[in-house]
């Protein structure tokens, strides 16, 4: 099987790749995943994805990997009784059940950091999934839903000591929920978490992260000034007081 993830601004390198496996003539499964296909499961249409998942995707491609594995090949009648994807039958769309969220994010592994290290990429983290505001040109709802869910701070304390591991000259972690100040127990949690972190590593930490404009208060300002977050990212839909 092969698994694509992807947003809508770069759907179209989505298909781009997935039409060049088709066109190699590997007669392989290829999945699409991620915020676009779980906002517009119409876009299965395209001929170059075999299957959608939508929503959240752990336990959903777990359960194709080992149909898969089972049947050797995928067909409608095996695929519908599968929840939380989509697919092309008799040439119309078709939706399954939709697949309940996970509850705890704690039984989910932590993923594998030296990703990170081996694509020059930022050290970033994502601690929630969801965001309580229902914005319709996001898609959060879509693949997360409308609640808020946590990792725990002893969860998050292990990332980052990891993290920080793998890079012993950065002392950025970048949070990349969509929303990191919902929860101010988690925030409080957080610091004493950060402050056991600098006693073992003998560095300073600083956080990078987004939120609304709604959440800024006095008292969360503090909380983050304790927690030493150094930036913190807003996204402006609008300078119209009208369309606001």
């Amino acid at each position: 099987l092969i698994g694509i993830s992807s947003v809508s601004f770069c759907f179209d390198e989505a298909i781009g790749i997935a039409k060049k496996i088709k066109e190699a003539g590997a007669n392989i499964p290829v999945l699409i995943g991620g915020a676009h296909i779980s906002g517009l499961p119409v876009s299965i249409r395209y001929n170059c994805f075999d299957i959608g998942v939508v929503g959240e995707g752990e336990e959903t491609f777990l359960e194709l990997i080992r149909t898969y594995k089972k049947n050797k090949k995928f067909t409608s009648d095996i695929l519908e009784n599968i929840k939380g994807i989509c697919f092309i039958k008799n040439g119309e769309v078709c939706l399954t059940e939709h697949r309940q969220y996970m509850q705890d994010l704690n039984l989910l592994p932590h993923f594998d950091k030296n990703f990170l290290k081996e694509n020059n990429a930022l050290p970033y983290l994502i601690t929630s999934r969801g965001c309580p505001f229902h914005c319709k040109y996001c898609q959060s709802d879509a693949v997360w839903g409308g609640k808020v869910r946590f990792h725990s701070a002893e969860y998050i304390f292990d990332d980052i000591l990891e993290i920080k591991n793998l890079y012993p000259d950065d002392n950025r972690i970048i949070f990349k929920d969509d929303n990191f100040t919902v929860s101010i127990k988690f925030l409080e949690q957080l610091k004493e978490k950060k402050e056991k972190l600098e006693q073992i590593t003998g560095r300073q930490t600083y956080f990078i992260g987004s939120t609304h404009v709604n959440f800024i208060t006095h008292d969360l300002l503090k909380i983050l000034k304790s927690l030493n977050v150094r930036k913190v990212n807003f996204g402006i839909e609008t300078i119209s007081d009208k369309l606001l």
